[in-house]
């Protein structure tokens, strides 16, 4: 009985680790991480009175474009993960 041997490519591991690196964050997950580093800056602006829509009008306007339930959603967890420290 012979057995068929598929003709396997060998794979070049160095163009692989560059086709990951190359890849790049869906852009929700990167206006979450920018969120997330302006937080103290956001809550500073809404505890001096500032509108959430205000706020998402000035990082809309730097590209941070965020629908309001997201922005409510990430506030929330910040503000949730800042009480816990």
């Amino acid at each position: 009985m012979s057995q068929m041997t598929p003709n396997i490519k060998p794979f070049d591991i160095d163009t692989l680790m560059k086709s990951i690196d190359a890849l790049q964050p869906a852009k929700e997950r990167t206006n979450a991480a920018k969120f997330t580093s302006l937080y103290p800056n956001i809550q500073q602006a809404l505890d001096r009175g500032v509108t959430q829509r205000a706020v998402m009008e000035a990082l809309e306007h730097d590209g941070i474009k965020l629908h309001p339930a997201k922005f409510k959603q990430l506030l929330q967890q910040m503000r949730a993960q800042h009480s816990e420290n």
